[in-house]
């Protein structure tokens, strides 16, 4: 996993293990220190990026980075998370329309990638008509999961990339 304070929120939470993990609170691709480094093995990265990078400077941003671990590891599957809603709407400036454009974006990126897939484990957090983080899920600052928010979207993450069974991609940093 390459992520925010959301993979954080899966390490803390038991659900992945921080050394398969890049991850720092308010990561983006502009703030990371360089393209994942993955041990041999490994069987996929995980790019769970977008909560700081909504802008279209960190949409390039993301883009070049997965380019650059694309190139340095033509190999190996290049997963790209859907990035879910907040839990109110619009939050910190940031609408769901922005949301969606960001989203409609990556995805078409990734569609012209050969390893790169864009797959979506927000279905399990998201109220799609409220735009939202499903009540449930939604911490007080309406940009968090609860643990069972963490844990429906690593299941929602597993399904999509590993075929429904438990999914861990071994990674290192740089």
């Amino acid at each position: 996993f390459v992520g925010d304070s959301w993979t954080v929120g899966l390490i803390d939470n038991g659900l992945i293990k921080s050394e398969n993990a890049l991850a720092q609170v308010g990561a983006s691709a502009y703030s990371l220190p360089g393209t994942p480094t993955p041990p041999s093995g490994t069987s996929g990265i995980i790019f769970a990026l977008g909560k700081n990078d909504c802008s279209s400077a960190g949409i390039n941003a993301l883009k070049h980075l997965i380019d650059d671990t694309v190139t340095a590891y033509p190999n190996i599957p290049v997963y790209v998370l859907r990035l879910s809603y907040y839990g109110t709407n619009p939050y910190n400036g940031i609408s769901a329309s922005d949301v969606d454009s960001f989203n409609q974006t990556m995805q078409s990126y990734c569609a012209t990638k050969n390893s790169v897939n864009f797959v979506d484990p927000t279905i399990a957090i998201n109220d799609s008509s409220a735009k939202t983080i499903k009540s449930e899920y939604n911490t007080s600052d309406n940009l968090h999961l609860t643990a069972d928010g963490y844990k429906a979207w690593y299941e929602a993450i597993s399904s999509a990339v590993g075929g429904g069974s438990s999914y861990e991609p071994t990674l290192t940093a740089v």
